[in-house]
């Protein structure tokens, strides 16, 4: 019984090469059918009309084509959803707007001999098609991001990258702090056209770790830098790739981490006089972003006495300084700006208050400069866990123009160290001619601080007063008039409640009839010590709740008025100048 199977078997060894030889042949000759189907599909093609169009022509279409058909990694094909299925997209669709060069040998030849199709470099899709890209690409300025993509940097596409840096015009590249300190030193050649290099790392939030560039980075020659983005990336402060900048933003979010100082990273540090010199370099700057950059005040203090010089940036336009609020004065006091800069100030300290003084009095100094910024309208707005955000603007210095924000500062919100600030903050700003006074939000209820009762009283030239309904609760008992007969806000002409019907106060069975009582009781108050309120602007839902408006609240103003606004959307938690 065992000698049929045997023979089955030794049947079956002989039969198995020559299947494979078979299907061999097969392929090979099923390929010679798909190359000559496809010979034949490209000849019907070149029949068509569109295949007749002019170069010029087609050259405007492929490049559109491709600001729309971007490419993608075809070694990791993309997930898709529909109709509640996953699904991967087909790799044929991954070369994006390249595969136009399959349609005909005309069209192909067309995109290859145009030099300008081929600037936006994708390393997603392996160093060979790099390459032909680079080559491709001939001498035009070329554009480079790799900023949010995992793609593996090989040598080969790190000694392309080397060749090509002097035709370069954006590098943007991200990656892991430990690849991209390897991918550093092969960037060592001039860099005569690059215009914007943004540089970053992406490392676990535990484990940040700041990437400083070696001494040859670029050659350190790149004459027309103008953009420059760094995050938890670090370039001396003496290299010449500082100068002639317009844009620069620094982000260390090591600094963040109280653990990550050292003495090695003390040592990265600039000291004050070399942060001076690098601004010295930029006098073309236009906007400014330091997050942790900002000297630090243990630093510049042992200097102070001995360069006292300011830098003049007279095109910056705006300028966001995210730092400890001592560090940022520090900055501020040795910088010369246009009447015009917007300056954004976001800080965090624990410290105690005494931080907040230094930094509100840099401002001051920076207010009453030789040509003295006047602060007409302030807005305090309370953006829920993001904190509060106080925006200070100047009238506009020619009719029917906009209000102009001269600066802003974004704080953490805890509630007692928030009561000893804003005292300070009125104390030391100058707002000797504030018009309009804006208080918006109303999450953490911070009017409830007794502080505001003599922040309004150095308020005199106020005009214009608005706040939420639950802030204006409170705030409303402060503008009775006083025993003595002295009144708060003595000129105010304009009050506004933007969310006045949106009342909810489970303890009080009329609410809107209530708030309105409340008010005609202030309003009388104030008759025979403040000229009568001009206009009550009163927000709702639709006009038709200006009839819920008491007769004795239309007696007491002149102008009483409903205004469609939207409800407030609650920020979310992070923070705003991210």
């Amino acid at each position: 019984m065992t000698r049929p199977s045997s023979d089955a078997s030794e049947g079956h060894a002989i039969l198995v090469p020559s299947i494979d030889a078979e299907r061999l042949r097969l392929q090979d000759e099923l390929a010679q059918v798909v190359k000559s189907a496809n010979v034949i599909q490209a000849r019907i093609n070149a029949l068509s009309t569109l295949s007749r169009l002019p170069s010029e022509v087609l050259v405007v279409i492929f490049r559109c084509l491709a600001a729309t058909q971007k490419t993608a990694n075809p070694f990791r094909p993309r997930t898709t959803f529909r109709n509640g299925k996953s699904g991967t997209t087909p790799r044929i669709l991954t070369l994006g707007w390249i595969l136009v060069m399959h349609i005909c040998r005309q069209w192909r030849q067309v995109a290859i001999d145009n030099a300008l199709l081929w600037t936006q470099v994708i390393f997603a899709l392996g160093s060979d098609w790099a390459e032909r890209m680079l080559e491709r690409s001939k001498m035009v300025p070329l554009v480079i991001r790799e900023w949010n993509s995992a793609t593996a940097l090989y040598l080969d596409v790190l000694e392309l990258l080397r060749h090509h840096l002097p035709h370069i015009r954006t590098l943007e590249l991200c990656r892991p702090s430990y690849i991209l300190e390897e991918v550093l030193p092969f960037l060592n050649q001039n860099a005569p056209m690059m215009h914007t290099l943004q540089l970053g790392t992406k490392n676990p939030a535990k484990n940040i770790t700041i990437v400083v560039t070696p001494d040859d980075f670029l050659n350190q020659h790149a004459s027309n830098l103008r953009k420059l983005v760094l995050e938890d990336v670090l370039i001396p402060w003496t290299s010449p790739l500082f100068n002639n900048l317009e844009h620069l933003e620094v982000k260390l979010t090591a600094h963040e981490d109280e653990d990550w100082f050292d003495e090695t990273a003390s040592q990265r540090e600039p000291t004050l006089p070399e942060f001076l010199d690098a601004l010295e370099a930029m006098p073309g700057l236009k906007t400014l972003s330091l997050f942790g950059a900002a000297v630090p005040f243990t630093t510049a203090l042992s200097l102070l006495i001995n360069d006292t010089r300011t830098v003049s940036l007279p095109n910056l336009g705006s300028a966001t300084l995210t730092s400890q609020p001592r560090d940022v004065a520090v900055l501020l006091d040795h910088l010369e700006l246009p009447r015009t800069a917007k300056l954004a100030f976001s800080c965090d300290c624990k410290d105690g208050i005494e931080e907040w003084l230094v930094l509100f009095t840099s401002i001051s100094r920076y207010l009453s400069r030789t040509e003295p910024l006047t602060i007409t309208n302030l807005d305090i707005e309370d953006q829920f866990s993001a904190g509060i955000l106080i925006s200070a603007h100047a009238a506009p210095s020619s009719a029917g123009g906009d209000d102009h924000t001269v600066f802003s500062i974004h704080l953490p919100y805890s509630g007692i160290q928030f009561a000893q600030i804003m005292p300070l903050f009125f104390t030391t700003v100058p707002f000797h001619s504030l018009l309009s006074l804006k208080i918006t939000g109303g999450y953490h209820h911070f009017s409830r601080y007794p502080c505001w009762r003599d922040i309004f009283r150095g308020l005199r030239s106020v005009r214009s007063f608005k706040a939420f309904v639950n802030e204006m609760y409170t705030l409303m008992e402060y503008l009775r008039s006083e025993p003595e007969g002295s009144v708060i806000f003595p000129d105010l002409e304009v009050l506004s409640i933007p969310n006045f019907w949106n009342i909810l106060q489970e303890s009080e069975h009329d609410p809107i009839r209530n708030m309105q009582e409340r008010i005609c009781t202030v309003l009388e108050s104030r008759q025979s010590h403040a000229p009568p309120l001009k206009k009550l602007v009163l927000g709702g839902d639709n006009l038709e709740d200006i009839s819920l408006v008491t007769p004795r609240l239309k007696e007491l103003v002149s102008e009483v008025t409903v205004e469609l606004l939207p409800k407030p959307k609650r920020p979310d938690q992070s923070n705003v100048w991210n």
